[in-house]
This record gives structure tokens, C-alpha cells and sequence, in this order.
């Protein structure tokens, strides 16, 4: 890694400090590549890092080499750089008296674990530059995705002209793949048999401004990528139910580390059994990357099988009661934090059914409160997100004054939209929407699905969701129409009457079917398209599906309502034509349990 040069004479002192061996050290047991494989995807899934980068990075920086001797007593240590051990340490290492906010280079060098969690503490360091507008994003910029962390593993070793993605030496310029990320992914995709997209990431020659003649960083003049094409997300990072589909023709073994090989010749439909992963102790390879997860195949056989070997279709956010659900739905979507924070009645779905698209505006999640107090956990989650604004949806009715009095005293700034019925607080959230948008989507404000399933795409949009009285236009809302042209009704007539329709403006359109789901599904014909990924909530409550709809929204992706155990026909239709092939169920198995049929029609 690119760091500060250190003179050959503090190198040579450094080593010299970091060589010498206690009688300890050399009676301690050696560490094998098995060790640094278990190791290195521990730290990575406790510092929120896909395992698969880690390793990738740790190889490309020292081969896994922590030591110089064979006899483990000698710490590694760069020559050029002084960079120290596994990860090739040089930030923030402490130098003479200093203690405090620094990493110690003797534990650096003789404490694989303690050099390890270093790296990843200053991979993290690099990732939070793309937060904080330093470094250019990736789409939603979710931690998931391995092509995602691009440019936070070129600031890894340094934001320097070597590393410019494209060369600026000729008019038209030329992608430079010999930078040290590309390199890194290049690994990736070798030591855990992936095909990476990175040919989606396009770059032009005007992204960057620098001189090659020079060893200043690079300017970025764009700053954050959208790729329409689908993107890798980590085989290791599976928890137990999760569905996956088998590679053909890969092998399973009766024990982590058995000998004996099962090949499994078709792909097939499989369940993960718990969410340990384990080292195959056959291997100690620094080049085999992968662990092993424990798994049951759709034909009843089970057994441990490659990460590299499943392909994930279903995943699950789920809390013990729907206020956690909030937060898992939260952590989520916003991993690093959010300047702002929705909050909302936990009990009723009235004040919220509008809220989406704000919250989608603010790029906020929605948590779910109970009417009189915070939880613990919320409290927790709220100060992990560390917003600057809270937007509570509803009056002191719905969200009380004692929840606005402990939010402010979090240090918060509040922003509280209530009115006098859900129909003006509806009116009122759109007033908030910076959107040019002249569309709206007007619902029957007395019930919640067909809101709720327009809800991403109008977040998308920028179009305020609207509600109405089945007979009657509610003057709240006629104000909030007088500017839009163009009206788009959920719901069929027995929802929303013909004589509200007639109401609305000359441009305008019904979206409606038999039943909710029906409904939900001429919605996804009239806006969807190009989605990968469906989110999956109980369509006969509101809960999950109005927190889960402004992940759905962020993730371009469309929501899909089901009863608990029964996927209805209309929606299988609307997965096969959109070619949906990746799940996430929002809420536990009480409340959504159709994982088995969203798998099999992901692999039709």
C-alpha cells in the first residue's frame, strides 16, 4: 500500500525493532493459510467488508505473507515503504512515544490478527472517502456489491496517476486495466471463480485530471457512476434460509473438510442451514479464497459446498416485531448513515402511505416507532445512522410530542409534517418534494396496498402519492392537484369511483386489477422494467411493505405483496415477464414464507 516514504534508516530500525523474537512467539503454534483464510473473513464481516475483497487486497499486498522466515519469528516488512505484514501496514502506524490513534508496528508485525484488522480498519478509512463525496460511488453504493469498491481499494494503495482508471497520454485516451484495483478484482475473480462486470464500469478520458510527470493525486471531475448492468454481489455474506441455486457440475462434501467429493452434476435449488461459514482444512491455499457453507439441496441431500458454487436468489430483513424490521430494512439500505431519518407511526399506516417518496428525496429510511416512546433498539439504530434531521410523518396524535422531545434532545433537527386528516398530511408531504414532476398517484387514503405498491416507482419519479375518499375528492387534496397535469389512479372502480376519476385531470390512467395483487401487478407492467431484484412483503399488511418500499425505490427494484405462504398467479406473472431472478423478504417467516416459490421461478 502507497504511504509515506520512510527513510532506508527507519526502516532498517524498524525491522531491526520487530525482529527480534521472544521465547513466546517461537513456541507458538505456526499459522497456516487455513488460519489467515478464517481470519481474513472474520474481520472482513465484522468491519462490513465483503470477505472476498479483503483477501483479494491482502493478496495483492503481501502474497498473505506476514513473515519473512518460514519460522514465523521474522514480521515481514517492505523495504520501499516500510508497509508491515499481511495488509503492508504504513498509515497511521505510530512512531516513537506516540500511542494514542495509531496502529503499533511491533503488534503490527508479530500479530497477524491485530495487522489484519488494521487493513480493514483503513479499507473502511477509504470506503467512507466515496461517503463523504472524496472519492467518486458505484450506483447505490451498497457495500454488497464487489465492483462497488473499486475506487476505495485505488485509494488503498493511493489516488496517484499509476492508479487513473483511463490514461490521458492521447486525445481519445485509453482504460487503463494495469491500475492496482483492476489488478486486485482481477484476483478477486480468480481465487473465487467469479466473473466480475467491471467492463460496465465506463470511463472517459475527462473523468480525471492529472499529471503523469507527477506523484499528486488525481482530481476526479465526475463523481459517482451509474451502471444499468447487473453488478456481482458477495457469495459470502449467506445466512441461514437464504435460497441459492448450485453451479453445475461443482462438488459437495459430507464435512467442511471430508475428502471424499459428491459432484453434484445439475444446478439445483439448495437452503442454507445456518450462517456459519467454514475453512476446508484440505486445502491451505493462499489462492483458494472461498469457505464452505452447510447446505440442503432440493433433493433432500446435504452437505458443504463452495461459496464460489451458490448463486443467491432469496435473502430475508426480518426483526423480532415490525419496529425491527424497520431497522434491519434500515441497516440495509443505509449501511454508512443518513443525514436524515423518517420516522412514523408504527401502529397505523394513514400519515406514512404519502411518505415514500420524501423519504426517498431525503434518501432516508422510514422506522417505525410505537406511538408513546422510542425503543432501545431504535435509539440504537437512529444513532447509528447519526442524522442531522428527523422527519416525523403525522401529528402529536400519531407520533407523539415525548418521541419529538427525544429525538431533539439526539441533537436533532426536526421536521414534523402533520395535518388535520391523512389527506392534508398527504397534501403537505408533496409540498416538500423538490420534484418537477406534473404527475401524482392518487390512492384510496382508507386502505394501504395499492399505495404502497406504487410507492417505489412514484418515489422514483418524484411523484407525490395522493390520497382520496372512495366517492368523494378531499379538498386537501384538490389543492394539491391544481398543478399537475397528468393523474395516475391505483386501483380499480370499486376502489376509487368513476366519479373520482372523472375529477382528475384529461391526462390521466387507471391502474387496476381483480384484487390488490392484480393491481400490484398492472402497476409493475406500467412502470417496471430492467429490475433484477423484487422485494417481497405480506401484502394483507402494511408494515414491512411501507418501510421496505424506499429500499425498493433506492434499489430500482419493484415491490412485490403476497400473502404469507401463497404467491398469488398474478404476481408469478409479473416475476416471469420482468425477469426477476433475486429476492428479499421483508419480515420473518411468520409473516412471508413464500421463499421456496420465488426460487424456483428465479431459475426458470
Amino acid at each position: 500500500m502507497m504511504g509515506k516514504k520512510l527513510k532506508s534508516l527507519l526502516v532498517t530500525c524498524l525491522t531491526l525493532a520487530l525482529v527480534m523474537p521472544s521465547i513466546a512467539a517461537a513456541e507458538k503454534e505456526k499459522v497456516t493459510y487455513n488460519d489467515m483464510n478464517q481470519m481474513l473473513t472474520e474481520s472482513a464481516l465484522e468491519h462490513n467488508i465483503p470477505p472476498e475483497i479483503a483477501k483479494a487486497v491482502a493478496l495483492k499486498e503481501s502474497a498473505w505473507r506476514q513473515w519473512a522466515d518460514d519460522a514465523q519469528t521474522e514480521p515481514f516488512v517492505n523495504s520501499k515503504d516500510g508497509g508491515i505484514g499481511l495488509m503492508q501496514v504504513t498509515s497511521h502506524v505510530c512512531e516513537g512515544d506516540e500511542t494514542k490513534d495509531c496502529y503499533d508496528p511491533e503488534k503490527l508485525g508479530n500479530d497477524i490478527r491485530y495487522n489484519i484488522d488494521a487493513g480493514l480498519d483503513i479499507l473502511n478509512e477509504k470506503w467512507s472517502y466515496g461517503v463523504d463525496g472524496i472519492i467518486p460511488t458505484i450506483n447505490t453504493n451498497d457495500r454488497d456489491i464487489l465492483e462497488h469498491w473499486y475506487f476505495a481499494i485505488m485509494a488503498y494503495n493511493g489516488t496517484v496517476p499509476v492508479n487513473s482508471p483511463y490514461f490521458r497520454d492521447s486525445n481519445d485516451g485509453t482504460r487503463n486495466v494495469d491500475t492496482y484495483q483492476d489488478k486486485v478484482l482481477a484476483l478477486l475473480e480468480k481465487h473465487n471463480y467469479l466473473d466480475l462486470n467491471t467492463e460496465a464500469l465506463v470511463f472517459q478520458r475527462d473523468d480525471f485530471t492529472y499529471d503523469s510527470e507527477k506523484d499528486a493525486s488525481i482530481v476526479f471531475n465526475k463523481m459517482h457512476y451509474t451502471v444499468d448492468e447487473e453488478l456481482t454481489r458477495s457469495r459470502t455474506l449467506l445466512k441461514e434460509g437464504n435460497k441459492v441455486s448450485t453451479v453445475e457440475g461443482k462438488i459437495m462434501k459430507d464435512s467442511p473438510s471430508a475428502t471424499k467429493e459428491i459432484e453434484i452434476d445439475e444446478s439445483q435449488l439448495a437452503t442454507v442451514l445456518d450462517s456459519q461459514f467454514y475453512v476446508d482444512e484440505t486445502k491451505n491455499s493462499r489462492i483458494e479464497h472461498w469457505v464452505r457453507y452447510h447446505v440442503k439441496l432440493a433433493d433432500g441431500r446435504t452437505g458443504y459446498m463452495a461459496s464460489s458454487s451458490l448463486n443467491p436468489l432469496t435473502e430475508r430483513l426480518s426483526g423480532s416485531n415490525r419496529y425491527n424490521t424497520s431497522i434491519e430494512i434500515s441497516k440495509d439500505g443505509w449501511q454508512d448513515g443518513s443525514e436524515t431519518v423518517v420516522i412514523s407511526r408504527g401502529g397505523d399506516f394513514p400519515d406514512a402511505l404519502a411518505g415514500a417518496p420524501l423519504a426517498y428525496q431525503e434518501d432516508a429510511p422510514i422506522l417505525l416507532t410505537p406511538d408513546d416512546k422510542l425503543t432501545g433498539e431504535l435509539r440504537t439504530e437512529i444513532k447509528r445512522l447519526n442524522p442531522k434531521t428527523a422527519v416525523i410523518l403525522g401529528s402529536e396524535n400519531a407520533v407523539s410530542q415525548a418521541i419529538e422531545n427525544e429525538l431533539s434532545n439526539m441533537g436533532m433537527k426536526i421536521n414534523r409534517i402533520g395535518g388535520d386528516d391523512r389527506f392534508e398530511t398527504a397534501e403537505l408531504i408533496a409540498k416538500q418534494l423538490h420534484s418537477n414532476s406534473k404527475e401524482a398517484v392518487v390512492a384510496l387514503g382508507m386502505d394501504f396496498p395499492d399505495a404502497l405498491a406504487v410507492a417505489p416507482y412514484a418515489a422514483k419519479e418524484g411523484m407525490p402519492i395522493l390520497l382520496t375518499k372512495k366517492d368523494r375528492i378531499p379538498e386537501a387534496t384538490k389543492d394539491a392537484l391544481s398543478s399537475i397535469e397528468k393523474t395516475i389512479v391505483v386501483g380499480g372502480s370499486d376502489v376509487v369511483n368513476n366519479n373520482v376519476y372523472k375529477q382528475l385531470s384529461d391526462d390521466r390512467v387507471r391502474l387496476a386489477g381483480d384484487d390488490r395483487f392484480s393491481t400490484a401487478e398492472e402497476i409493475m407492467n406500467y412502470f417496471g422494467d430492467g429490475a433484477k431484484t423484487g422485494y417481497v412483503a405480506n401484502g394483507l399488511g402494511f408494515a414491512d411493505a411501507l418501510t421496505g418500499a424506499v429500499l425498493a425505490a433506492k434499489n430500482d427494484a419493484p415491490l412485490i405483496l403476497s400473502k404469507k405462504s401463497v404467491l398469488s398467479p398474478s404476481m408469478e406473472r409479473a416475476i416471469r415477464d420482468q425477469e426477476l431472478h433475486r429476492f428479499a423478504l421483508l419480515g420473518g417467516p411468520d409473516v412471508i414464507h413464500v421463499d421456496d416459490e420465488l426460487a424456483k421461478l428465479a431459475i426458470k
